[in-house]
């Protein structure tokens, strides 16, 4: 409990905010802003790469189209 506690305010106090996508990850959920807006997707996804190309440089793994295309 004491360890808990020690970590829990030595986050509180100097504890480093994580960034819009840490991972660097490409998945949708990673790719709007921080914080989430109303509205979290301007139109609809589409998967357009592979979910291992990730050490190809400026691959794409999802687009998002704009609003009213379907």
């Amino acid at each position: 409990v004491v360890l808990m506690l020690y970590n829990f305010i030595q986050s509180a106090e100097i504890g480093v905010l994580a960034g819009a996508n840490p991972w660097r990850s490409r998945s949708p959920e990673w790719q709007i802003p921080s914080p989430v807006p109303e509205h979290s997707y301007a139109g609809p996804l589409v998967v357009t790469g592979e979910p291992y190309d990730y050490g190809l440089p400026g691959s794409t793994y999802v687009t998002i189209g704009a609003a009213g295309d379907d």
